[in-house]
């Protein structure tokens, strides 16, 4: 069993704790799994809350990826919320769960060695051979809310890529749905059938051999993204052979999540991370 306290914000002052599970997104089909208490009191979904209660959800969870006691470089943490700074050629998470290796199983011994028996709530993910900042919720409720606002673009990503050649112009939003590839399993392609992708970029700087690091902001969130869009502009990544990018300067695709930006849920506090450049990206610039 876990347990998370929450302090009832003035916004929910008599209100039941249904409305407040409303607003945070939790389904229900896990609010019905959930035990409440509200000033260490037993209560319902229909219990009424004031101002500064402390509202406890207990929910049946435990570690659920085989935890390894392996360094993870900790960006931002807090009862809610954890921020990694995953290195690139690190997998985000396996595809069984009896796998290890992962930056979730990293997680895990974490968890473990902290005394967290939770699951491991990976909010959203980056390609193995992509480096930066990898969002973590602890709890139900913040994965919920955290899951909402990305579905909804509300939490902003971005991203410093090396790209071939130079983008004319040298800032602008690309806006081409992306689907996937007809012929190559796992690959995508700018598709007039694929899902809207809008990516907006800003060169900031020209580099030797004619390359150009690039500032770029997502405002969805399709696989491969970043990769496909500048592709189809004749200007890969660097290191992205999937792509046609060469990698004769580096040996992954040149992509670091290097800025997250987002409101606490709890508190509405602006919350700014950022990541810099890892040795290999900051080596070409």
């Amino acid at each position: 069993m876990s347990e998370t306290c929450y302090q009832v914000n003035e916004k929910f002052n008599n209100m039941h704790i249904r409305n407040i599970l409303e607003f945070y997104h939790l389904g229900k089909e896990k609010r019905a799994k959930c035990e409440f208490l509200l000033n260490n009191n037993y209560a319902t979904l229909e219990t009424l809350v004031r101002t500064d209660d402390v509202l406890t959800i207990i929910f049946s969870e435990e570690i659920d990826f085989i935890p390894e006691n392996k360094h993870i470089n900790i960006v931002y943490e807090d009862e809610y919320l954890l921020i990694v700074d995953k290195p690139a050629g690190l997998m985000v998470h396996p595809d069984d769960k009896s796998k290890t290796g992962c930056l979730v199983n990293y997680v895990a011994g974490y968890f473990k060695a902290k005394g967290i028996n939770r699951s491991v709530k990976y909010l959203h993910r980056i390609d193995t051979d992509t480096s930066g900042l990898v969002m973590f919720a602890k709890d139900i409720l913040t994965a919920s809310y955290f899951n909402y606002l990305i579905s909804k673009h509300e939490i902003t990503r971005s991203y410093y890529a090396i790209i071939s050649g130079v983008m004319n112009p040298e800032e602008g939003v690309i806006d081409l749905p992306i689907g996937e590839h007809r012929h190559i399993n796992g690959k995508r392609r700018v598709s007039k059938t694929g899902q809207s992708a809008v990516t907006s970029y800003k060169t900031v700087k020209r580099l030797k051999g004619g390359n150009s690091l690039v500032y770029v902001t997502l405002s969805t969130g399709r696989n491969h993204q970043i990769r496909v869009h500048f592709s189809h502009f004749n200007h890969p990544l660097l290191g992205d052979l999937m792509y046609g990018g060469s990698q004769k300067l580096i040996k992954r695709q040149a992509l670091h999540s290097a800025v997250l930006d987002f409101n606490l849920p709890y508190t509405l506090k602006p919350i700014h991370l950022e990541s810099p450049l890892p040795k290999d990206m900051k080596a070409l610039v």
